[in-house]
């Protein structure tokens, strides 16, 4: 299913795993896709459309689960594509002052992860986050 988002071209809607707007305004609202033939995860902005507009026109809003990401914006992440959530590492959280976060992983994510995997929440418990996104809590 095409979807125009605003940019150069549409894109595919069945690709979309993931919706996101900023709480800033200094970056747009985007998609993240998983384009199966090129094996490979891409993100495309949203141009002049809300992204409430791109999740109802991809299809029932029931597939994706809306969670508010504090200090950074709101995710919306398709539901039928989220394979569980963990605990971040000590050392994925370095590179932040946060002290924890949890890692949602999704159906094409590799296994072991790579570092192209999921995606971070920091500052987020992973028991919240596994609870708000009907998963179980993984292990490493």
């Amino acid at each position: 299913m095409n979807l125009d988002i605003g940019a150069k071209k549409p894109i595919d809607g069945d690709q979309v795993f993931l919706v996101a707007r900023l709480l800033t305004s200094a970056e747009p609202p985007f998609v993240l896709l998983y384009d199966p033939a090129k094996k490979r995860r891409a993100k495309r902005n949203i141009q002049q459309v809300d992204p409430i507009k791109v999740i109802s026109s991809i299809g029932d809003g029931d597939d994706f689960i809306e969670v508010e990401y504090p200090h950074w914006g709101t995710v919306w992440f398709r539901a039928s594509r989220v394979r569980g959530v963990r605990e971040l590492l000590k050392d994925e959280l370095l590179h932040t002052s946060e002290s924890s976060g949890s890692l949602v992983l999704f159906q094409h994510d590799p296994r072991p992860e790579d570092e192209h995997a999921g995606f971070l929440l920091f500052g987020m418990d992973v028991a919240k986050v596994a609870q708000l996104l009907n998963q179980e809590v993984e292990s490493r």
